[in-house]
């Protein structure tokens, strides 16, 4: 089971990810933007973080930015990006992660792609 951040301005689809975690075991807390996200990771540090790309306020990038300039102590969190964007995996490079995902998405390819990112975190 891991405690899952989700950073992304859609408030359905944000809700729809924390429900679609739970089956699995998994908790999730939400935020609707960069800038939630990161205030959301100094009151509690996640495993994991769904980020959305295009947010208001603070995007995806930049909230990666600012959480690699600012990391307080606490150990590096995997990161899958959730973008509709054609440049999904040059977005993923820049922010720093291989984990993204693809909107529209199956559940079952977030789910798989959740677990792998967790895994190797774990190693």
């Amino acid at each position: 089971m891991a405690n899952i951040l989700i950073v992304d301005d859609d408030r359905e689809i944000a809700e729809a990810l924390a429900d679609l975690l739970l089956p699995s075991g998994h908790s999730a807390r939400t935020a609707s933007d960069g800038a939630q996200g990161l205030r959301r990771i100094a009151e509690d540090v996640p495993e994991l973080i769904l980020l959305d790309v295009e947010m208001p306020m603070l995007d995806g990038p930049g909230m990666a930015r600012a959480l690699a300039a600012q990391r307080n102590g606490y150990p590096p969190i995997p990161i899958v990006v959730i973008s509709a964007s054609a440049n999904i995996r040059q977005l993923a490079d820049q922010i720093g992660t291989r984990h993204f995902v693809k909107k529209p998405f199956s559940w079952d390819l977030l789910i798989e792609v959740v677990e792998r990112a967790l895994a190797s975190a774990r190693r």
